[in-house]
């Protein structure tokens, strides 16, 4: 049987380090490309007996390790900014093909979808336009949860070939903007060239054989483009907080909070004038700078690294270390899970402390009062108020 993990830990720069509950140990490298597992010690081994440790890649993990280093990636996965996403390791329930990259998704536009269906039961869902992504924020507002369709983890040459694929998506607009670059340019007659030589010989709108990624006009004058594979995703689920998170969700976490206002203000307007009603409502809609419905999705790190030598393979010892005075950390934590309760802290120009112990509430302490005084958030039962 697996043995259950009693401790989890995310370091800064992405390295993930798991105790289990019967001694074994395990590290994830920063890129999640390599793993280290050091098996407990029998209870009659001898004090100078070293533990025996497994070191291997991870998309080629032994069949003893699999379920445990899967979860470890899950953890990993969860709390970091770019997954690391094994095809190798992934099961296959998991997998999804897709005939066609995501290279970007839509949002909501919040002037014309109704934002005060997505509440339900005091948390907040926006979905993307073409299902792509979710976002769930709490009913506390503090933390919000995402899912998204994710491309698994390619080898270097497959991430340069699809990075270069995807610039072949550009508009006509942004091909004007890049064609200050000489390799853009001369891309951009070839394909104008190629498109020339085809233009007679397939009628536009139609679909032409997959045998290479090839330009085509649309209605509105805009390149379409095929390609002849398929891709394999996976869907990712993350946790962030709202004092701290990836760019990504900027607009996606802001119309979760226009719908809980709007909600907020439907509900403190029953009794009031409906014209001040609609007037406050429209304030809320009209914001100039929530209206680029358009984002990119985080991507998964390479399936290897250019540098394993600068991997740390050192386990800090929690348990073990009873002088607190010289107790130190290799890297700064990100995230705790001990015994089902998360702790996060956020490091920048404020540094805050986040608790959640399972039980839907939250603890928060920051500033000049970080680990000295926390203020509790939860839902009071009943009024729904926080």
């Amino acid at each position: 049987e697996m043995e259950a993990e009693s401790l989890m830990v995310l370091y800064g720069d992405d390295s993930v380090e798991v105790h289990y509950a019967g001694g074994s140990r395990l590290l994830l490298s920063p890129c999640g490309c390599e793993y280290l597992y050091e098996a407990a010690l029998p209870a009659a081994a001898h004090p100078l007996q070293p533990a025996e440790t497994t070191r291997q890649r991870v998309a080629f993990v032994v069949s003893a390790y699999r379920e445990q280093l899967l979860r470890a990636l899950d953890f990993r996965n969860k709390f970091s900014s770019r997954p690391y996403l094994p095809s190798r390791v992934i099961p296959p329930e998991r997998k999804k093909i897709l005939f066609s990259d995501i290279l970007e998704i839509r949002w909501p536009d919040p002037a014309v979808a109704d934002l005060t269906r997505c509440i339900d039961n005091g948390s907040v869902k926006i979905s993307s336009v073409d299902g792509y992504a979710h976002l769930y924020l709490s009913e506390l507002q503090q933390e919000f949860t995402v899912e998204f369709l994710c491309k698994v983890s390619q080898s270097s040459a497959a991430s340069l070939h699809s990075s270069q694929k995807n610039s072949n998506y550009q508009t006509g607009d942004q091909y004007e903007k890049s064609s200050k670059n000489s390799v853009a340019e001369m891309l951009l007659k070839q394909m104008r060239t190629e498109y020339k030589k085809n233009e007679h010989g397939c009628a536009a709108g139609k679909y032409r054989e997959p045998t290479k990624a090839k330009d085509q006009k649309d209605r509105d004058g805009g390149p379409l483009f095929y390609t002849n594979c398929s891709s394999e995703y996976t869907w990712v689920t993350q946790r962030w907080s709202v004092s701290s998170y990836p760019e990504e969700w900027k607009y996606p976490l802001s119309l979760a909070l226009m719908s809980y206002n709007l909600h907020t203000v439907k509900n403190e307007m029953k009794t009031c004038e409906k014209n001040s009603h609609t007037s406050i409502e429209a304030d809320v809609l009209i914001d100039p700078e929530t209206h680029v419905t358009v984002s990119s999705l985080p991507t998964a790190l390479p399936l290897s690294c250019r540098a394993p030598h600068l991997h740390r393979w050192t386990f800090c010892d929690f348990f073990q270390n009873q002088d607190t005075e010289q107790y130190s950390c290799p890297q700064l934590i990100q995230i705790v899970w001990c015994r089902g309760v998360f702790y996060r802290f956020i490091h920048g120009r404020t540094n805050i402390t986040e608790i959640y112990p399972g039980d839907n509430s939250f603890f928060k302490s920051e500033g000049a009062f970080l680990g000295n005084y926390f203020v509790h958030y939860a839902i009071q039962k009943g009024t729904k108020k926080v």
